[in-house]
């Protein structure tokens, strides 16, 4: 390959990675071509590339291209030493040394949640985590703060327009109703509550935080379910508002809103 072609090269994927974060749904391989100017037969190679080091996803159904979760994690470890994303670092650390819970940091991308820091407590149970890495929103208590505090009351098109439901477990919300009314109450109380929706015997409390840019940002508790309950999801839901208020670029939503 000549020094032309990989420059060529990398353009293409680089206008992809740039189409694709504009396209949060997806696009075609003709939708992708059109826009590119680049005709299917290359960027099929071009695509076949990306997605085998994980920068494009193709999703089963629709095969349509998304951003996979290396462009993510690379996106997303950037922005966690953004200013404001360092800020809350030390009131994680303080929220999880005094609960002995992990303390996360997120940030809502469509219906799922993107994990900026994380906290892990100094003994007791460590989840599976990571920074950049994504969940479902509506199974996971800080995705639900998120939700609640971005979506209005009424307005419910965000999730009308998303997949179905994901079960993780049992307990998991699989329909729009009971998400609505969980989203509500979590308005009223000012804080989150996961009930072992994404992974059993782990429960998990959260709130969202209005940061400066006008943006909001979840602060989430997690941990073994008797744990939480020993400490009491009023207290952890206190916690994480205190927490909120002290991070210098912020202004917690719920009760303070």
């Amino acid at each position: 390959m000549t020094k032309s072609e990989s420059h060529q090269g990398v353009d293409r994927a680089l206008r992809v990675l740039t189409l694709l974060g504009d396209n949060a749904a997806g696009m075609s391989l003709g939708e992708i071509a059109v826009a590119t100017g680049i005709s299917k037969s290359t960027m099929h190679r071009v695509l076949s590339a990306m997605k085998s080091r994980d920068f494009v996803h193709q999703d089963g159904p629709s095969s349509r291209y998304m951003l996979g979760p290396a462009a993510l994690e690379v996106a997303f470890r950037f922005q966690a030493e953004s200013p404001i994303v360092a800020s809350f670092h030390d009131q994680l650390v303080q929220v999880s040394r005094w609960s002995g819970l992990t303390v996360h940091l997120a940030r809502l991308m469509d219906t799922s949640v993107v994990y900026l820091d994380k906290v892990n407590p100094i003994d007791g149970l460590r989840t599976n985590s990571v920074i950049g890495g994504v969940n479902p929103a509506h199974v996971t208590g800080v995705g639900k703060a998120l939700l609640a505090a971005t979506l209005d009351e009424k307005d419910d098109r965000l999730l009308k327009g998303s997949r179905a439901l994901e079960a993780r477990t049992e307990h998991s919300i699989t329909n729009l109703a009971e998400l609505a009314y969980e989203l509500e109450l979590t308005r009223e109380r000012g804080f989150a509550v996961d009930r072992e929706e994404s992974e059993v015997g782990v429960m998990c409390v959260a709130v969202a935080v209005e940061v400066v840019t006008g943006e909001f940002l979840g602060l989430s508790a997690t941990g073994p379910s008797p744990q939480v309950i020993a400490i009491g999801i009023e207290n952890l839901g206190s916690a994480l508002l205190s927490a909120g208020m002290a991070a210098p670029y912020s202004r917690p939503a719920g009760r303070e809103r």
